[in-house]
């Protein structure tokens, strides 16, 4: 599953500088020694990344790809 989520963000526009704000963001919070923030802060990292999955997979399967291909290609092709 983590091998798919890495290949879908290739697919993804700005999702790798995104999720990297979104990690810098946490290590300020534990550079800080706030572990309430940094939690909170990547409970949101791991609910956004996963909103822009389910966002590229609708329009991966609204192009007609069609579910049956749809792990296949996300793993074995380039975006």
């Amino acid at each position: 599953m983590l091998l798919i989520h890495r290949n879908l963000h290739k697919w993804v526009t700005g999702s790798g500088k995104q999720a990297l704000k979104e990690h810098h963001r946490v290590l300020d919070a534990l550079e800080s020694r706030d572990g309430e923030l940094a939690e909170i802060l990547m409970r949101r990292h791991i609910e956004a990344a996963k909103s822009r999955i389910v966002q590229t997979h609708e329009k991966f399967i609204n192009k007609g790809k069609g579910r049956k291909n749809l792990l296949k290609d996300f793993v074995s092709s380039d975006p």
